[in-house]
């Protein structure tokens, strides 16, 4: 890999590869390509680009797997106050500062709004984000009772006020929940 000047900029040179992508992939790179304008290599390297940013925050942290109806059945025995005790130590506790250790170092609050959207993306969570001048609404559409809405709406938001001192504020319906963060 070399680098190479365009328009006065530096860009490093990228190396090559061929894949083979099976046909409901390439059914969808076309689907994107035709909506963006975006060639193959370009949507193909951002979403490698994707999937690499958030392994390389992933590959840090200490998660465990476990089936998401044991966990919501657990949280509906719990009365919300208790829910966002959990979601305050949980971020007291230190236990995500690996994850936000990077993100701040290496991400602004903007970014790691972007991230979250891709977090959304790969664990299937439907989501959509909206951006103004100074503020981010992320939505996220769990499809999950309303007591593990809460816990994770809390965690970050509280997340967000702590590591990057955004003012960020939740509204939870039963299936979803809007993250308001202003910029």
């Amino acid at each position: 890999m070399g680098i190479k000047i365009i328009n006065n900029e530096i860009r490093k040179k990228s190396d090559s590869i061929s894949i083979r992508v099976d046909q409901r992939n390439f059914n969808f790179l076309e689907e994107v390509k035709q909506n963006t304008g975006k060639n193959n290599s370009t949507i193909i390297n951002e979403m490698l680009s994707e999937y690499v940013n958030w392994k390389e925050i992933a590959k840090n942290s200490e998660f465990i797997s476990l089936p998401k109806s044991l966990l919501i059945r657990t949280l509906e025995f719990l009365p919300d106050k208790k829910i966002l005790d959990i979601a305050h130590d949980h971020v007291d506790s230190g236990e995500g500062d690996d994850i936000m250790y990077t993100a701040l170092k290496e991400h602004t609050a903007e970014e790691m709004a972007n991230l979250l959207q891709n977090w959304a993306k790969s664990n299937n969570i439907n989501s959509k984000i909206n951006i103004s001048k100074n503020e981010y609404i992320l939505t996220f559409y769990l499809k999950m009772e309303e007591k593990w809405t809460l816990l994770l709406s809390e965690v970050f938001r509280y997340a967000f006020e702590k590591y990057f001192n955004k003012i960020t504020t939740t509204k939870n319906s039963k299936n979803n929940f809007i993250l308001n963060i202003k910029m």
